[in-house]
C-alpha cells in the first residue's frame, strides 16, 4: 500500500499534516470569495435584490461553503474571514457602505454569524456521533480530557451554552 500526502474523500480534502483539514478550509474560503462576486452578477438590476441575494446565499452558497466544516477545527481567523465575506455580501445587497455596522446588516437581513454556525454544526455532529456511532462515541469519551483541538472547541462551545459533557451524554441517552 502506498502512502499519499493528500486525499479527497466525500468532498473533503485531507492532508498528511498537523492540521489535516487546513487545505479544505482554505479552499472553502476561496470559494466564498468567488461566490461573493457571483451574487453581484445574479442580482444586478433586480427589484428585490436583497431577498433574491439572501436566498441564493443561504440556499446555494452556504451549503457549499459549510460542507464538512463541522468536522474541522476552525481558527478564529478562518471564522473572521468567512464572516467578513458574508458581511460584505449582505451590505452590497442592501446598498450599504462598507463602514456600515455589521450588527445593523445582520438585523436587517436576518443571518447568523459564522461562529454561531460553527458552534451549532460541531455540537450537532457531536450529538449525532453519540446517538449513532458507538465506537466513535467511546473514543471521544476516552479522549475528552486529552486536549485535542476539535474536542477542545466542542468543550468550549458546551461551556458557552452552559451544558456539561455528562449532561450531553445523559440527554442523548434519554432521547
Amino acid at each position: 500500500m502506498t502512502k499519499v500526502k493528500r486525499i479527497k474523500y466525500l468532498g473533503m480534502v485531507m492532508e498528511d499534516t498537523r492540521n489535516i483539514f487546513k487545505k479544505h478550509i482554505e479552499e472553502k474560503i476561496k470559494k466564498a470569495e468567488r461566490y461573493k462576486f457571483w451574487i453581484n452578477e445574479i442580482v444586478k438590476g433586480k427589484v428585490y435584490k436583497a431577498k433574491i441575494g439572501k436566498t441564493f446565499w443561504k440556499g446555494a452558497v452556504l451549503p457549499t461553503i459549510l460542507h464538512g466544516m463541522a468536522a474541522c477545527k476552525l481558527r478564529k481567523l478562518d471564522i473572521a474571514k468567512l464572516d467578513k465575506i458574508q458581511n460584505m455580501v449582505m451590505k452590497r445587497l442592501l446598498d450599504l457602505p462598507n463602514r456600515a455596522p455589521n450588527c445593523y446588516t445582520q438585523g436587517e437581513m436576518g443571518y447568523s454569524t459564522q461562529h454561531y454556525r460553527d458552534m451549532i454544526g460541531k455540537l450537532t455532529l457531536l450529538h449525532h456521533i453519540f446517538e449513532n456511532n458507538e465506537k466513535l462515541a467511546k473514543l471521544i469519551s476516552q479522549e475528552w480530557d486529552k486536549g485535542h483541538n476539535w474536542i477542545n472547541q466542542c468543550r468550549e462551545y458546551l461551556m458557552k451554552i452552559d451544558i456539561t459533557f455528562a449532561d450531553l451524554i445523559n440527554k442523548i441517552g434519554r432521547a
